[in-house]
């Protein structure tokens, strides 16, 4: 059976300082896995980095807006210096549900507002990926991309979500950047998406638009529960690690299964 373990390899989380990137960033580090967590707030960048180096693990934190290509360099540049490799990359920044983008019906949006969350959402993804890529290349083992999608990119079902068809619309352009990605950089690099569902983190908790509670939203979740950072950690890892060495080009759906019956 393949190797869960990530011993060794050096791993970027860009939004890795709170919610689902902390959590894939404590995963990784309880693998073995030493880390670059790249964010906007260097004060969450501090906190996170301390306790993954309270771990035993060597990890650097880089202030860092992933919609600046010039940026995402330094940032890059910065992990080589640091650690002169890089194994994984997660792509987590992005806006999220519980993010203050604007909502709204398509008579209500304009071109401006798809623009800003588009090139949080999709460039910069291009931009990290792009950056990395050549390295990869260069290692002998190669490496891992992990692209952040959502549920809510898939075009089957109850998505997308009305009001939200810009955010859903991005998420759908990662899933299909993702397999690009795949065909273009293997066979040295495995490229993957994850498509989470509702997770419990800052965001969603102190989301202006969320009328539900908790136990109310649990409902409609097969599981019975919302998930949680950590519930996406584990198939972070997986996709990480040897286990999916024959792996690339694919999206695993992670929301807590469909509706129960009552």
């Amino acid at each position: 059976m393949p190797s869960f373990d990530l011993t060794g390899r050096v791993a970027i989380v860009t939004g890795g300082s709170d919610g689902i990137g902390k959590g894939i960033a404590i995963g990784y580090a309880e693998a073995g896995a030493d880390l670059v967590i790249a964010a906007r707030r260097q004060d969450r960048i501090d906190a996170t980095v301390e306790q993954l180096r309270s771990m035993g693990r060597r990890a650097i934190g880089v202030q860092t807006d992933v919609t600046d290509e010039a940026q995402v360099k330094s940032m890059v540049e910065a992990a080589m210096r640091e650690f002169g490799r890089v194994d994984v990359l997660v792509n987590n920044a992005g806006s999220s549900w519980g993010t203050t983008f604007k909502r709204g019906t398509l008579f209500e949006l304009e071109g401006s507002d798809f623009d800003g969350i588009f090139s949080t959402n999709v460039k910069s993804q291009f931009y990290c990926g792009k950056a990395v890529a050549p390295i990869m290349m260069d290692q002998q083992s190669g490496g891992a991309i992990i692209n952040m999608s959502s549920v809510g990119g898939q075009i089957t079902g109850t998505s997308p979500t009305p009001t939200m068809a810009f955010y859903s619309a991005t998420k759908a352009a990662i899933l299909s950047l993702s397999r690009s990605m795949a065909a273009e950089w293997g066979p040295k690099i495995r490229v993957n998406a994850l498509m989470p569902g509702l997770i419990q983190t800052d965001r969603t908790r102190n989301d202006p638009n969320r009328r539900a509670t908790d136990e109310e939203l649990a409902m409609n979740i097969g599981l019975g529960r919302v998930g949680l950072p950590q519930d996406i950690a584990g198939a972070a890892v997986f996709l990480a690690s040897d286990a999916a060495s024959w792996m690339s080009g694919a999206a695993i759906q992670i929301d807590g299964g469909p509706r129960p019956r009552r």
